[in-house]
């Protein structure tokens, strides 16, 4: 697996690739996902975008789409909800715990970052504001079959999406597409 990004976080990736290589590896360099160049990367690698895909523009996400289908390469996408706000409310219990301990494991501005978590409402505050705008752009699989289906050659793909359930009462779903066999 390549890790890829238009702003890459080589430092945090140089220690991923330590720990697990050689399965996961990356790419230092900005990689634009509506625009992958496949010689670099390689021909015939799914892109998998998990949790990451409603943070793009719609005009983003269809150019992400678009690219994988003129390269004819497998994509999928995951997302941990669908677009109901209350489904943020699963990730509470450790989205709070991991909040009130990331300040002991960062390694910049430990004081000032303990202080705004721990001696305000402000992180807890910006967290849950982030997590539910988050949930209320998310692009479900209806969404991304319409986007999916205004592409040239997307006829070409198999097209399949399906939900998957994680405690306490959270659904997310998945949603992928696999170029056909030419003969």
């Amino acid at each position: 697996t390549y890790l890829t990004d238009l702003f890459p976080l080589e430092d945090q990736w140089v220690e991923l690739e330590r720990e697990h290589a050689p399965y996961i590896s990356f790419i230092a360099e900005p990689v634009d996902a509506t625009s992958v160049d496949t010689k670099r990367i390689g021909q015939g690698r799914a892109r998998q975008l998990i949790n990451i895909f409603h943070h793009f523009p719609e005009e983003v996400a269809r150019g992400v789409l678009e690219d994988a289908i003129k390269a004819r390469q497998p994509i999928f996408i995951s997302e941990q909800f669908f677009r109901r706000p209350t489904q943020f409310l699963n990730f509470a219990p450790a989205g709070i715990a991991s909040l009130y301990v990331n300040p002991l494991f960062t390694k910049e501005h430990r004081l000032a970052k303990a202080l705004w978590t721990w001696c305000s409402p402000v992180m807890l505050g910006i967290s849950i504001w982030d997590g539910i705008i988050s949930t209320m752009r998310i692009y479900e699989p209806a969404d991304l079959m319409r986007m999916v289906q205004s592409i040239d050659g997307h006829e070409e793909y198999s097209w399949r999406h399906g939900t998957f359930s994680y405690l306490p009462k959270g659904e997310g779903f998945y949603f992928c597409g696999v170029p056909h066999r030419r003969a």
